[in-house]
């Protein structure tokens, strides 16, 4: 029995049960016609739900990850499109599945706790649990398995990188803190109390993270001019990624497009959580930059004493629950 960690983001779902943790973009599609489906998954599987506590999914098939884009390019949705975050709780089990992959016909996975995290836990949290916590029957890439996930702790998007960041020395213990968390979707910063505990009024949420950088950068009028279109968004983020700025097959430079608007939208990104932190100044030592535009961002960081990038930026919310579910895990052990 071994806990699991779910950190269902707009633009990535990472994953962790065991040491390694796990990462797949957070694209999904029904397959209505299993016909359809690609054979080429990369990051992602082709999940079936057979049989179980979620009787609205049974004998249904969804693409998840890169192998949603793979076999319907032009169809498949994001989390990221569901308003007011409700596309972390319709697909949560789905991407739960999906994180789950069998080494053998029939696996049963018995996870005694799961820790996720939201960014409203009150507002989503039990309908979250719902969807995820019961008993499970799957084909997982062509392979029967089945789960029981026997309880789920939901805790605010951040509070698991703050674990993490203690754990690896980046935040001092016995002081507030506050971490950046510049996702696909959002940039929402927050400030923690020397015990961890969200500090509320100091939570911000911009509407602006990565993905509208990334539109910025297609509807340049220098790729109309060379394309006679928009970019593609998805060639562009693989661009930025693998870090040759160079995009498509056609390879072309895109490195001065990207610098231009990189730096815009980096200020609009952090702009509402500086001016935040800016009154708790005497109170909070460090500012941690997290998520999967924390690498974009850094260059305006650099500049500002306070602000460090987080070592393992994308991975560290899901390290963190990782480590708490671990450790709850372990003092229910201890008790019995």
């Amino acid at each position: 029995m071994q806990p699991y960690a779910l950190d269902l983001g707009n633009g990535y779902t990472k994953f962790s049960r065991g040491s390694t943790p796990q990462m797949m973009p957070s694209y999904i599609c029904e397959a209505l016609d299993p016909s359809e489906l690609c054979d080429d998954i990369g990051f992602g599987a082709i999940i079936k739900y057979t049989v179980g506590e979620r009787t609205d999914l049974a004998g249904r098939i969804w693409a998840v990850g890169e192998a949603a884009k793979t076999s319907f390019p032009g169809a498949f949705s994001r989390v990221v499109d569901s308003e007011n975050s409700t596309g972390k709780v319709d697909f949560a089990l789905h991407f739960a599945l999906a994180g789950l992959p069998p080494v053998s016909h029939g696996q049963y996975f018995q996870i005694p706790m799961m820790y996720a995290s939201l960014p409203d836990p009150a507002l989503l949290g039990s309908a979250f649990k719902r969807a995820i916590i019961g008993t499970h029957r799957y084909i997982h890439n062509g392979v029967e398995a089945s789960a029981t996930i026997d309880d789920v702790t939901v805790l605010h998007e951040g509070q698991g990188a703050f674990v993490y960041a203690l754990s690896q020395g980046v935040f001092p213990s016995g002081t507030a803190n506050a971490i950046i968390d510049c996702g696909n979707g959002t940039t929402i910063a927050q400030a923690f109390s020397p015990n961890g505990h969200l500090i509320p009024k100091s939570r911000t949420v911009s509407q602006v993270g990565v993905f509208h950088l990334l539109k910025s950068i297609a509807s340049d009028i220098r790729f109309k001019k060379t394309l006679g279109k928009e970019g593609n968004i998805h060639l562009i983020q693989q661009a930025i990624e693998d870090g040759s700025l160079s995009y498509g097959s056609r390879n072309i430079d895109i490195s001065n497009i990207y610098r231009e608007h990189r730096n815009r939208w980096a200020s609009q990104a952090l702009k509402k959580a500086l001016e935040k932190f800016s009154t708790m100044k005497d109170e909070i030592d460090t500012i941690l930059l997290i998520g999967g535009g924390a690498n974009i961002v850094k260059i305006l960081a650099e500049k500002k004493d306070s602000i460090e990038l987080c070592p393992e930026p994308q991975l560290a919310n899901v390290l963190g629950l990782a480590k708490l579910a671990d450790k709850r895990i372990r003092n229910l052990r201890s008790v019995a």
